[in-house]
């Protein structure tokens, strides 16, 4: 219109409605890359989650061996102090002489400021998932039960790069088969006047329009696409060689884990006996303190191994699952 101009009521509008005239196979192919589109999204998803899933498997379980070493510390502050308390009456009764009431006590301070040491990292290990989750830790940690999977295209690390192989060779097809723009055919219609004492004049066609095909354009574009897919493949292939290495790592740590445990329950069961005739020597002055803190340091340091151990198992086992794709 003129009404900025010189405002004589002259107006013009016009409205054009188009489609595309798809040349043969364009239609599909494009489909086709819509819906690889689509598979690809919904795999990226679910691999963030196995992704999530590992960074919540490490927290959990460091989480719970936190809580294993305040409780071994605070069973070792207890024992600690009834020997303490036990020296301290025999050195009172002058069966004992001063220097071990001061040994038991060291050795008290001794489980005590472990005992502090484990309860510090165990509020660490809880912040770092209240972090991550935005929850409070649970009260009580489980393991994961085992469960049979094989690791194949379903893996979501796999099914992620499959997915993305597929439409990067759905993209190419897609451009190859695009060596110019689609026709488009477009109905128009043109209501026009030229003066306040005029009519509208009505005009109604059709557009038909033809892109030229752009050779060149086409070999840049199918050579990206090309370059892109052999990528795909790259990352494809590497994807399963990387699920099947962690899968038999994971294994072989597990199994080798498993034979560990046993051999260190053994040697608690022998610290524990020689820890217990140790301590009734002492009682009836066969052994020295001394003799019998070393018994004792011997059985918690085993004890603490196994404890370890058998978190490292469990871990382990969630790390199979996490290698195998499982969610928790």
């Amino acid at each position: 219109g003129d009404r900025w101009n010189a405002r004589r009521g002259k107006q013009e509008w016009e409205v054009e409605f188009a489609l595309p005239l798809w040349r043969p196979g364009q239609k599909e192919r494009r489909v086709t890359e819509a819906e690889r589109a689509q598979v690809d999204l919904a795999a990226s998803l679910v691999a963030h989650r196995l992704q999530l899933a590992g960074d919540l498997r490490a927290a959990w379980w460091s989480l719970a061996l936190a809580r294993n070493q305040v409780a071994l510390a605070e069973a070792q502050v207890q024992s600690a102090q009834a020997l303490e308390e036990d020296v301290r009456r025999r050195v009172a009764a002058g069966d004992l002489a001063r220097i071990d009431a001061n040994l038991a006590q060291s050795e008290t301070l001794t489980a005590q400021g472990e005992a502090l040491a484990a309860q510090t990292e165990r509020r660490a290990a809880e912040q770092a998932w209240q972090l991550l989750t935005g929850l409070d830790a649970p009260s009580a940690l489980m393991a994961e039960a085992p469960r049979n999977s094989e690791s194949g295209d379903e893996h979501p690390m796999i099914a992620q790069a499959l997915a993305q192989s597929r439409l990067a060779t759905a993209r190419l097809r897609s451009t190859e088969a695009s060596s110019a723009d689609a026709p488009e055919i477009a109905l128009r219609m043109v209501r026009e006047r030229g003066d306040f004492n005029e009519g509208y004049a009505n005009v109604v066609g059709v557009k038909l329009s033809i892109p030229l095909p752009s050779g060149a354009r086409t070999a840049v574009a199918s050579a990206e696409q090309r370059a892109a897919l052999a990528k795909a493949d790259a990352e494809l292939s590497l994807a399963r060689q990387q699920v099947t290495v962690q899968v038999a790592r994971a294994r072989t740590d597990l199994a080798a884990t498993a034979r560990e445990l046993t051999w260190l329950r053994q040697r608690a069961a022998l610290a524990a006996d020689t820890a217990t005739l140790a301590e009734k020597s002492f009682a009836l002055g066969e052994f020295d303190l001394a003799t019998v803190l070393r018994a004792r340091a011997a059985l918690i340091d085993v004890r603490k191994q196994v404890e370890r151990q058998d978190l490292r198992a469990s871990s382990l086992q969630s790390q199979l699952h996490q290698a195998l794709g499982l969610l928790p």
